[in-house]
């Protein structure tokens, strides 16, 4: 899994020339990314949330880390904990995610 993939996953489900094969492809990829590992997770909504994505992505960036400290807190280590919360503060703070573009530090 890729954040490459993900992006390729995520525009074909936005897709107008999508088929509905190509959604479903696309839309059981990105589940597979959101119940798979932890922190392949992370590493992902970091990518999605970058500044110069389409809002859709990044939307869908700051979901998922937020399915994370919701639903998957108890996986993560004191330094990745200690991470979201930083970048919760960041975003709050800001209102526009972190200096680098990304809201989800993994």
């Amino acid at each position: 899994m890729s954040n490459a993939e993900a992006l390729q996953a995520l525009s074909t489900l936005l897709s107008l020339e999508a088929n509905a094969e190509q959604r479903r492809l696309a839309n059981a990829y990105l589940e597979q990314v959101k119940r798979g590992d932890v922190h392949v997770l992370l590493a992902t909504s970091a990518s999605l949330t970058a500044g110069h994505l389409p809002i859709e992505f990044q939307v869908l960036g700051l979901t998922w880390c937020t399915d994370v400290v919701k639903q998957r807190w108890g996986q993560l280590s004191e330094e990745e904990r200690a991470q979201m919360i930083q970048m919760a503060y960041q975003i709050v703070s800001s209102g526009t995610g972190s200096a680098d573009g990304n809201a989800c530090a993994a």
